[in-house]
């Protein structure tokens, strides 16, 4: 799995440190980001440019789904929106829509409320620590995860 593109000071320090594999990533990125731009530029159909963007993002990381899900925070409802996957979407749908019982973890609506994005390079981690974020990765059949966060009017990641 690839990791988020960093902040300006990253990849000054990744320079400085001659951190070829962070400098190779970055120039990977753009040049995805850039093919990207060129795949949807005259498109005005903001699903199109939604899909052509998640089928990238999952390409680009090798991601079996990647997705915008909404968040209501007072309502606490989470769904899926739009996505991709590689497995059949009904699968997906199922799984977040018979969780009546969902909190999200604590991590996600810290995330969101502060803008920051997260990752985890392996979910299991949480069996020990937090046991019920572990059932919600595990039953939502999560392994790893990275998360943008946007706010305000729609709210979600």
């Amino acid at each position: 799995m690839g990791r988020y593109l960093g902040s300006k000071t990253e990849i000054k320090e990744a320079l400085k440190n001659k951190d070829w594999s962070f400098l190779e990533y970055a120039i990977d990125f753009e040049k995805n980001i850039c093919e990207l731009e060129s795949d949807v530029h005259n498109s005005d159909d903001p699903e199109e440019i939604a899909n052509r963007t998640l089928i990238a993002g999952a390409e680009f990381y090798d991601a079996e789904w990647c997705g915008v899900v909404e968040v209501d925070l007072f309502l606490n409802k989470w769904a899926p929106k739009w996505w991709y996957s590689k497995k059949t979407k009904e699968t997906l749908e199922r799984k977040y829509y018979d969780m009546k019982d969902f909190t999200p973890p604590l991590e996600w609506i810290e995330a969101l409320h502060k803008g920051n994005p997260i990752s985890c390079l392996d979910a299991s981690k949480d069996k020990d620590d937090n046991s019920n974020d572990y059932y919600l990765y595990k039953k939502v059949e999560v392994d790893s995860y990275l998360a943008f966060p946007f706010w305000k009017n729609p709210s979600g990641f």
